[in-house]
């Protein structure tokens, strides 16, 4: 058969070669055999075995390129294909073919510097403006990533652009390497016909930041500004771009720009907040704005936040200096003070003025008798004695409000769920008000502790406890029981009627005759259709700003609202919590921040 007949065949070139190793003929045959074969290690020592008796100088480059293919290529041996390839260019050491393979399987294998060499030969010789471009993007990187060279690499990127001035790569590496060098000419004409390319938002943020610097640095601070606003404006929200801006703008003595650009920029943070769109990141950004805004009392609760919950060197740092919550929370005297305790309820978080008053001026009347402990489980027997921590921290909270006798207890085990309940702090009314700890609460401790009994004994004080021992509609009903003793017809959608009559009933019984005239204005502005879940958020809101401001601490304070709930104080849990993300929007508020100044 054929296999047969061409192993026999070559078997005859063999003999011939044996006896003649320069025979045209029989290398010819041999080697058109083991080629129809895909014998390549054999075809390999054929050529070598030629290249030895060839005479012809052009004939043993044309073996050399030849066998360095197959080398290569099928046999996979690089080195003796390299090792052909330079003995081709000892002799002609501008070979196309040799040069254009020796360069590229150099900078395959990782030998830069070499490849390098090579390349800037095969660039002096190249005519074809495709490979031309080729050979001097590779230049580029060569010069750039492997082997530093800002000379040669900003040379081959120069060539580059003359022949396409659009070229992307060339273009963004030029930038990088004159800002390197500090040419800022060449730099900013290399960056500006670079962002009209960029498609990428962050590569392309990072180029108008750098554009205004470039054009700061030359002295046009026209141009510098638009390149700093076209920043800002497509990125907002981001640190860097509002920085610069910023500092630009302080240098160009823009007060008002900059608070304008300032504010706005945090206003879109804080309403990612808000809407509960947010990260760790989210902070990051928001801290820094605020410093530079002066609301250093807010920009310290979100570095405290942050600290707690990423490993974020700049906010552990910031924690350990300038934001370090009071070593024992703050005084609460200044916010008693008849402005800022007004102030206190005019926050976002507001309680409408009429229910407020209602409940100030009648609170006592309807708290008279001992608090209900039996349906909490508990007895007197379970109160917390002075020296435990819990009740110290309580009693000395109590002395600062004027709040005369309480009781603090733990619970044992999880009492039943209620809607009314503070979650982890409960507060039954009566004459001695009881406050009632979950078993969380009770070992956070420090500061935790100051937050619960500030945001508590704040509801306490202004009997709006009575608010929140019940559930909405239940809340509802007793105000409504008020504003019935003045609008005899008054109804609301959102209470049954049965209870609204109960209620009207007993608020007549308990109010004295006396009361009525200070409390007729405020009952009759409270007789509306209000939302009654807003109110109760209110309440519960404004007693936990209150907490916060007493502590100083947010991490804290947020751990004692999450009790129980077995969230933690990631982004995505708080933004799943009501109470936890309104006390946060608070914490970063310019209102905390005045409020908190205010007590120092």
């Amino acid at each position: 058969d054929s296999a047969k007949l061409g192993r026999r065949t070559l078997e005859l070139y063999r003999r011939v070669l044996e006896i003649d190793p320069a025979n045209e003929q029989a290398f010819g045959g041999t080697r058109a055999l083991l080629e129809s074969v895909g014998a390549h290690g054999p075809l390999a020592d054929a050529l070598a075995a030629r290249i030895n008796v060839a005479r012809n100088p052009f004939e043993i480059t044309a073996l050399r390129l030849a066998r360095a293919d197959l080398l290569a290529g099928p046999l996979g041996d690089h080195a003796g294909a390299k090792a052909e390839w330079q003995t081709i260019l000892v002799k002609e050491p501008q070979h196309a073919r040799a040069l254009a393979r020796l360069s590229d399987a150099q900078y395959d294998d990782g030998e830069y510097a070499a490849a390098g060499e090579h390349y800037l030969k095969r660039a002096l010789a190249e005519r074809s403006p495709a490979e031309l471009r080729e050979i001097l993007l590779r230049l580029g990187r060569i010069y750039t990533r492997h082997v530093p060279d800002a000379s040669r690499a900003i040379g081959a990127y120069a060539r580059v652009v003359q022949m396409e001035p659009d070229n992307h790569e060339a273009l963004a590496a030029l930038s990088d390497l004159y800002v390197e060098t500090g040419d800022a000419r060449s730099a900013a004409a290399a960056t500006e016909p670079l962002l009209a390319l960029e498609r990428d938002p962050a590569r392309r943020l990072a180029l108008l930041v750098r554009a205004g610097q470039l054009h700061e640095k030359l002295g046009d601070q026209r141009l510098a500004g638009a390149r700093f606003r076209q920043a800002v404006d497509e990125a907002p929200r981001d640190l860097g771009a509002v920085t610069e801006l910023a500092r630009f703008l302080e240098r160009g003595r823009d007060v008002a720009g900059r608070r304008a650009m300032l504010d706005h920029s945090v206003g879109l943070l804080r309403h990612d907040i808000e809407r509960g769109q947010f990260d760790a990141e989210t902070l990051r950004a928001l801290i820094p704005l605020l410093q530079m805004r002066g609301r250093t009392r807010a920009a310290a609760a979100g570095a405290q936040l942050l600290a707690a919950i990423v490993d974020y060197p700049a906010a552990r740092a910031a924690v350990a200096g300038w934001a370090a919550p009071p070593p024992r929370g703050r005084r609460l005297a200044a916010l008693l003070r008849p402005e800022l305790d007004e102030r206190m309820w005019t926050l976002p978080v507001a309680l409408p003025p009429g229910v407020r008053h209602v409940f100030r001026l009648i609170g006592s009347v309807l708290t008279r008798g001992p608090a209900d402990l039996a349906r909490h489980g508990l007895t007197r027997a379970e109160r917390l004695q002075r020296g435990h921590e819990a009740r110290d921290v309580f009693d000395g909270v109590a002395a600062e409000l004027g709040v005369p006798d309480l009781d603090v207890f733990v619970r044992a085990q999880p009492a039943r769920a209620s809607a009314a309940a503070l979650r982890g702090v409960r507060i039954e009314p009566g004459e001695r008000p009881a406050i009632i700890l979950g078993p969380e609460v009770a070992t956070l401790g420090g500061r935790a502790l100051r937050f619960a009994a500030a945001r508590a004994l704040r509801l306490v004080a202004t009997h709006l406890d009575l608010v929140l021992a019940l559930t909405p509609g239940e809340a509802g009903a007793l105000l409504g029981g008020v504003v019935r003793q003045f609008v005899p017809d008054f109804r609301h959608p959102a209470v049954r009627d049965a209870l609204l009559d109960v209620e009207a009933g007993r608020v007549a019984k308990l109010l004295p005759r006396k009361l009525k005239p200070e409390l007729m204005p405020f009952a009759i502005e409270s007789a509306g259709t209000f939302d009654l879940d807003a109110m109760h958020a209110a309440v519960r809101d404004g007693a936990n700003a209150f907490g916060l401001l007493a502590c100083g601490d947010l991490p804290a304070a947020l751990a004692v609202v999450l009790a129980g709930t077995g969230l933690t104080l990631a982004p995505a849990d708080l933004a799943r919590d009501p109470e936890a993300l309104a006390l946060l929007r608070f914490a970063l508020s310019d209102d905390h921040d005045e409020l908190a100044a205010s007590m120092e």
